[in-house]
């Protein structure tokens, strides 16, 4: 999973105070822009700036040096999680789409169209949904704020002493933050929103895990070694800010942890759903606006669990076919190429040979670090997440295994995951889409759906590219998928259609789960809802659209061809994407005959092109030797 940012764009607050930020890319930078296209980038820009200054987590983990982004006096902060700031939302909404609809939209440059479209159709679903914000869950032991914090405090970087000052303020002004998530849980409990008594437990316990050896606690010893590590400070101050990181913690992290759990505890009675989101007042409604931002997808949740059928059904009789034709297919399912090893040769040795079917990496694969989950955190993490370089610095790339999952197994087990995680997966599409230049509001957007779908879609390809024979990546490959859309029709089955505990296990005893692996799978699609689906809707949104590209392009189409344009396109609505690709295949020049013909002389063969575009002759080349060779002895 690709690591979402600390908090979701839509809750920044966008004021109408213009502020100075970085240059924009155009298409023809030598050329003056339109109004209409100074306009866009003024109010882009000031939006991006705006999310930055909204929070300073985020800001510091998405650039290095602030101030190259128009952004020189900062006040720390962790942002507003206010009752009142959620109310807010719905006007700096509308807001937002007015600034928008103000601008000349046939004065702007195709990109700038493209980014338009994105963030006007982003804000307009914001608004449909947003008046329902007390079914929103910010402390989930999946990914809420307790769980993501501290991922981001252990890989903050400290390029300057401010950026150190900066970090031991966050630390200081956890306890009023936590306190404020946890003054918006007791508003849900009074309102009868509040989370399911398990998903409370869970949070409990993760805090206690989590503060269980304060001593030793990996917030100090991360922090210990990155400051040892820093030229620029002396021993003295080295040790004192040492000092000052275990003063905080113990004085106002830790003490955070302690009351969300005694609170957590206080309120888990007042629970009045026991099962999946449509049973909360307009829970169906919510889970409707939740699929679309999850997943990208313009699709209703019928249509999606009908795909999703279909998905399902296709790969389990696959899956039948394949095993039939092979009974000991499962003694070759991990027989990969002897050249992936361990984890610096999988990620070597996949950068490489991505090559054929990919465009060029933005970075080598010496650009990752690939790190532990701390052990107090792995029964709460995924199994593996990447975690996004600054976009100033792209080279700062880190991939986090669950040793919960992972240790002790084989190499094999690691290759899907890295493939995922690495190239070609989160890490190459988001240091590749941020080497573009596209405009900065559309690298601080969240599109789940594209996100995921692409990390599912590398993870599949990878099996066809490291070693495997074709029917033993074949089934892989449906494997993969076929579990993703089975969990995520679950999903849809609990939290829209309101199954409950015992229609799953009726259900899942038709997939050989036992009581207790269904309990869990409706534990866990109750607690972080869509997360299953925006991997399978993404990824078989990717499957239509490369469907359609074949059938139109037939014979011309390119793989290579394809997962460029999806990689230039970038994280956007599915909808959008769609219109971008029937404009990327009509843009493409159509062959109309070409031929070889010798020259008068008859001492060189030269080979001519007319292309549909204009009737042009495009290509006019005169064909090398050895090319004339191969042609004669054909």
């Amino acid at each position: 999973m690709k690591l979402r940012r600390f908090f979701c764009f839509c809750l920044v607050i966008i004021s109408s105070v213009l502020l100075s930020c970085c240059n924009t890319q155009h298409d023809t930078p030598e050329e003056k822009p339109s109004a209409g296209s100074y306009e866009f980038t003024q109010l882009t820009n000031r939006m991006f700036t705006e999310y930055l200054s909204g929070n300073t987590v985020n800001m510091h983990s998405m650039v290095l040096s602030p101030e190259d982004f128009g952004i020189n006096d900062y006040q720390v902060t962790l942002g507003d999680f206010s009752l009142e700031g959620f109310k807010n939302t719905n006007n700096e909404l509308c807001r937002s789409l007015q600034e928008l609809n103000k601008i000349d939209y046939d004065s702007l440059n195709d990109s700038e169209k493209l980014t338009y479209n994105i963030l006007k159709t982003k804000f307009a679903d914001s608004l449909q949904y947003c008046d329902y914000y007390m079914l929103d869950e910010y402390l989930s032991a999946s990914d809420g704020q307790q769980q993501l914090l501290p991922v981001y405090l252990a890989e903050y970087s400290f390029n300057s002493e401010k950026d150190i000052l900066d970090y031991l303020q966050i630390l200081q002004l956890s306890e009023e933050f936590f306190s404020g998530l946890l003054e918006f849980e007791k508003l849900k409990a009074d309102n009868g929103t509040f989370m399911n008594e398990f998903q409370a437990d869970n949070v409990i316990n993760q805090c206690n895990e989590f503060i269980k050896d304060k001593e030793n606690h990996y917030l100090i010893t991360t922090f210990n070694d990155r400051i040892k590590e820093l030229e620029y400070l002396s021993d003295d101050k080295k040790n004192s800010y040492i000092s000052l990181n275990k003063k905080y913690l113990e004085q106002y992290y830790f003490p955070s942890y302690e009351n969300i759990a005694s609170t957590m505890n206080t309120l888990k009675k007042s629970s009045k759903n026991l099962g999946g989101m449509c049973n909360y007042e307009n829970g169906k409604i919510y889970y409707e606006g939740l699929v679309r931002t999850k997943t990208g997808s313009p699709k209703s949740v019928a249509d999606i669990q009908a795909m999703l059928e279909n998905a399902l059904a296709t790969d389990t009789i696959r899956i039948h076919e394949i095993y039939s034709s092979n009974p000991d297919i499962d003694k070759h399912l991990k027989d990969f190429s002897n050249e992936y090893k361990d984890i610096k040769s999988t990620i070597g040795n996949l950068h490489k040979n991505i090559s054929e079917h990919f465009p060029e990496p933005a970075v080598k694969s010496s650009d990752v670090q690939v790190h532990s989950v701390p052990e107090s955190m792995e029964k709460y993490e995924a199994p593996a997440y990447y975690l996004s370089p600054p976009i100033d610095c792209l080279t700062k790339n880190s991939i986090y295994i669950n040793g919960l999952n992972y240790n002790g197994k084989s190499i094999t087990e690691l290759i899907p995951v890295l493939a995922h995680e690495g190239f070609p997966g989160h890490l190459y599409q988001t240091t590749y889409f941020r080497n573009t230049k596209p405009d900065n509001i559309r690298l601080v957007q969240s599109f789940p759906g594209y996100a995921e779908g692409w990390g599912t879609y590398a993870e599949i390809y990878s099996y066809y590219i490291t070693g495997l024979d074709e029917t033993a990546a074949e089934y892989n490959a449906r494997y993969t998928s076929l579990a993703l859309e089975l969990y995520s029709l679950i999903d849809i089955y609990v939290n829209y259609n309101g199954w409950n505990l015992n229609k799953l296990m009726e259900y899942g005893k038709s997939w050989g789960f036992d009581d207790n692996a269904s309990i869990k799978i409706y534990h866990a699609v109750i607690e972080s809802p869509c997360s299953y689906l925006q991997y399978s809707v993404g990824y078989l949104e990717i499957l239509n659209l490369k469907e359609k590209a074949m059938e139109q392009l037939g014979d011309k189409f390119s793989i290579k061809a394809f997962h460029k344009f999806l990689l230039d396109t970038g994280p956007a609505q599915f909808e959008i994407i769609e219109r971008q690709m029937e404009d990327w295949i009509n843009s493409l020049p159509s062959v109309l005959y070409s031929y070889y013909y010798f020259s008068d002389s008859g001492r060189h063969l030269y080979y001519r092109t007319t292309f549909e575009i204009g009737f042009v002759h495009v290509d006019f080349r005169v064909i090398p030797p050895s090319v004339l060779t191969d042609l004669i002895l054909k």
